[in-house]
C-alpha cells in the first residue's frame, strides 16, 4: 500500500472516530433530567444481595457508566451495590450538575421466615371484567405457593357490611381493582403484570405468622403467632381475615378467559371474605413484642356467620401490618383445622 493510500485510509478513520464521539457528546450534552432506576433486585432484600443500578437520560439515553453513584452520601465503585448490613439505604446518582431521584432501599436480615404476598381483589358476580383479575391470580398461584388472595365482594351475593367497609375505607371506586399488599394497586392487564406479585415472594422476611385453629360448636378458635427476625420500632397490626373456596354462582364475564362465555354458568368463587375477624386494621401488636428473637402469640375466637356455605372450606388470614403505611409486612393462610407454621 503507498503512502498516499495510508494516509487516506488513516484520515477516514480519524474522521469516523470524531464523527462517533461528536455523536456520544450529543447525546450527554443533551440530557437536562436522570432517573435512577433498580435494573435487579427489589427495593427490600436480604443483606449480601447486590442492587444494580441503571440511569437513563430524558432523552432516552443510558448513561449508567457515566454517573456516579452515591449510597448514603457515600461514594460507590460501580453500578452494583451489595449491602454486608440490614437497614435503610438512599441511593441518587449524579451527572455534572445533575442529581437523580432518590430510589429507598430497605436491607433486612435473613431468617427463617419467607416472604409472602397478599392480593384483595375488590370484584363482582356482576362484573363482566373481573374475571380477569381472578385468572391472573391463578396464574400467580401455579408459579407460587406463596401467594394470598382475598376477594372481597361487592354489592352482589358474597358481599357483606365487612366487604362495604373495606371498600368505602380504601375508597375503591370501579371494578375490578387488585391490591398488592394493601398499599399497590395491580397493574391492568393484570395477567401480564405477574411480576408485580411474584416478585414481593420468597426472600426472607423480617417478620412470619404461623395459624393453629379448630372449631368448637360454631366458633373457631385460632392462635396466630408472629415471630420477629428483627425489632420494629413502628406500630404493627395484626389483622385477621376469614375466607371460604368454592362458593358456586353464575359469573358475568367480557373476557376472554374461561371459555369467553357470558354468564360463566356455576363458576367456582375462590378466596371469598365472609368475615373481618377484628376490624379493617386489626389489633396492636404492643411494642416490647416486636423485639428480634421474640414470638407474639394471640388467641382468637371466631363466630361462623351464618352465610358460610361449608365449615370444610374456611380458611384464616392472617397478615402484620404497618400502620402508619397500612402495608401488609406478611401474610399467612392455613384451612381450618390445619397447623401451618412459620414458612
Amino acid at each position: 500500500m503507498t503512502s498516499h493510500k495510508i494516509f487516506k485510509a488513516s484520515l477516514l478513520l480519524m474522521t469516523f472516530m470524531v464523527l462517533i464521539s461528536s455523536c456520544n457528546t450529543d447525546d450527554l450534552s443533551s440530557v437536562n433530567l436522570i432517573k435512577l432506576t433498580l435494573s435487579s433486585g427489589t427495593v427490600e432484600q436480604p443483606v449480601n444481595t447486590p442492587y444494580e443500578f441503571k440511569v437513563e437520560g430524558d432523552n432516552g439515553v443510558d448513561i449508567t457508566d457515566d454517573v456516579i453513584f452515591k449510597v448514603n452520601g457515600e461514594m460507590i465503585d460501580s453500578s452494583v451495590f451489595t449491602p454486608s448490613l440490614a437497614g435503610d439505604y438512599e441511593v441518587k446518582a449524579y451527572y455534572n450538575n445533575l442529581v437523580s431521584n432518590a430510589l429507598q432501599l430497605k436491607v433486612v436480615l435473613p431468617s427463617e421466615y419467607v416472604q409472602k404476598v397478599m392480593i384483595e381483589d375488590y370484584t363482582a358476580t356482576w362484573c363482566g371484567y373481573c374475571p380477569r383479575v381472578a385468572h391472573a391470580i391463578e396464574l400467580c398461584k401455579a408459579q407460587s405457593d406463596k401467594v394470598v388472595a382475598v376477594a372481597v365482594h361487592d354489592s352482589d351475593d358474597f358481599a357483606f357490611d365487612g366487604s362495604a367497609a373495606l371498600i368505602s375505607e380504601f375508597e375503591i371506586s370501579g371494578l375490578p381493582k387488585g391490591r398488592i399488599n394493601r398499599t399497590e394497586l395491580w397493574e391492568a392487564l393484570e395477567h401480564e403484570h405477574l411480576d408485580q406479585v411474584l416478585d414481593k415472594t420468597g426472600y426472607s422476611a423480617t417478620l412470619g405468622l404461623s395459624i393453629e385453629s379448630q372449631i368448637d360448636n360454631n366458633n373457631i378458635q385460632a392462635t396466630i403467632k408472629v415471630g420477629f427476625a428483627t425489632e420494629f420500632s413502628n406500630q404493627l397490626n395484626l389483622v385477621l381475615y376469614l375466607t371460604e373456596n368454592g362458593l358456586i354462582h353464575n359469573q358475568s364475564n367480557y373476557t376472554e378467559f374461561y371459555g369467553g362465555t357470558n354468564p360463566i354458568v356455576d363458576f367456582e368463587h375462590n378466596d371469598v371474605l365472609r368475615a373481618l375477624c377484628n376490624g379493617i386494621y386489626g389489633e396492636i401488636i404492643p411494642g416490647e413484642e416486636t423485639i428480634e428473637g421474640n414470638i407474639y402469640d394471640k388467641a382468637f375466637t371466631v363466630s361462623i356467620p351464618s352465610s358460610v356455605e361449608n365449615n370444610a372450606n374456611l380458611h384464616l388470614v392472617a397478615f402484620v401490618i404497618d400502620k402508619s403505611t397500612n402495608e401488609v409486612i406478611n401474610v399467612q393462610e392455613a384451612a381450618i383445622g390445619e397447623e401451618v407454621g412459620f414458612r
